[in-house]
């Protein structure tokens, strides 16, 4: 038989790249994430602020930073197109598309308005019960636990966005789980702390959460510059005004957040904005757009080692189920990373069509 020669540029490159950036995106964004659970530990812990509401509140209105990178943007595309039209003389110019952000801005930005809109509610439920859960169990738990939303993300992805399936992938979704029934195992010993299994479950609920906010990112956002800079712009019009009106007429709550509060709270809190929130979301995003849910969500793993290494230099016990369930979890991750491509490389199925369409317009820049 003779060989199949791509074509430079056609065959292989819009399938490697995008997936490349892809995961670049979600390996970011796991070192951004395990480095703010251990800002969000001392915060709870070391300076005594269990406002876990306040704090999802002011970690996600620091979304609307976006609406400065998305000007930013907006002027570079501009200048571009303009440098392109002096650039060249000719009349049929003028008939040349414009970027996808200056050429139909009002379908774009309002259809990423809707989708904000929409997935607000779910992805601020998911923040604030990591926050009550991480508050009441370790780093390296909380995380461990997070990781089992790559089940119901790859079942919920199946059956809503026919993500394509392979051994190797449900291989890797039952090692996270394996992982995280070890991990529950180890927070059962004796000598774990008392209130790690309610932690614990709550961070489980967060799962959940979580599971349908990479759904509905997947099926919904293009452009998660623009979806952030509005999901930032709900949370603070809506949120602010709640933590207002508890500050105001609920003595309980009023007393010990201002007991607590201090310029340090408020720094970590702004820095947890912009890096757990407006910078590693975003990574996120991309990473759910780039690759598929199911990889994205097991992409979790990747912060399990980091954990493990926080807990050692923040001088934390890690018992030995910590680390196996470490390295099960890890396992899984790369099974399902391998199961995917194994699944892509399998004759096509008409019913997978919208999820490789949706990571070639992520690719492409957005809505066209």
């Amino acid at each position: 038989p003779v060989p199949k020669v791509s074509r430079p540029g056609h065959d292989v490159m819009p399938r490697f790249t995008p997936w490349v950036l892809g995961v670049a995106s979600i390996t970011v964004c796991a070192v951004i994430w395990t480095a703010a659970s251990v800002v969000k530990k001392r915060i709870f812990n070391d300076l005594s602020f269990d406002q876990p509401f306040a704090l999802s509140v002011v970690a996600n209105a620091c979304y609307v930073v976006h609406f400065l990178s998305w000007g930013v943007r907006s002027a570079v595309a501009s200048r571009r197109a303009g440098r392109r039209r002096r650039a060249d003389n000719r009349v049929e110019l003028l008939e040349t598309p414009l970027p996808p952000e200056l050429a139909a801005p009002d379908r774009t930005w309002r259809a990423e308005a809707w989708a904000a809109l929409l997935i607000m509610p779910v992805f601020f439920a998911g923040q604030w019960s990591y926050g009550v859960g991480l508050a009441m169990t370790s780093v390296t738990s909380s995380t461990v636990i997070c990781t089992t939303s790559s089940v119901t993300t790859f079942l919920g992805s199946r059956y809503f966005l026919s993500e394509p399936s392979s051994a190797k992938k449900w291989l890797g979704v039952l090692l996270c789980i394996t992982g995280a029934v070890l991990l529950l195992q180890g927070d059962r010993a004796p000598s774990g702390p008392a209130p790690s299994w309610v932690g614990d479950l709550i961070c489980w609920l967060s799962a959940l959460f979580y599971s349908a906010y990479v759904l509905l990112v997947r099926a919904l956002v293009r452009d998660p510059l623009q979806f952030f800079s509005f999901l930032g712009a709900y949370v603070l019009l809506l949120g602010g005004p709640a933590v207002a009106l508890l500050l105001h007429f609920s003595p309980a709550y009023a007393g010990p957040f201002w007991a607590s509060f201090s310029p340090e709270v408020l720094w970590l809190l702004l820095l947890t904005g912009l890096l757990d929130n407006a910078l590693s979301q975003f990574f996120w995003a991309q990473g759910v757009l780039l690759t598929s849910p199911t990889v994205a969500t097991a992409g979790l793993g990747l912060t399990i080692p980091l954990s493990v290494a926080s807990d050692l230099l923040l001088g934390h016990s890690v018992g030995p189920w910590q680390y196996a369930a470490s390295a099960v979890v890890g396992v899984g991750f790369l099974l399902v990373n391998l199961g995917h491509h194994a699944a892509k490389e399998e004759p096509a199925d008409d019913n997978a069509a919208p999820l490789s369409e949706t990571r070639q317009e992520a690719a492409g820049g957005g809505r066209q």
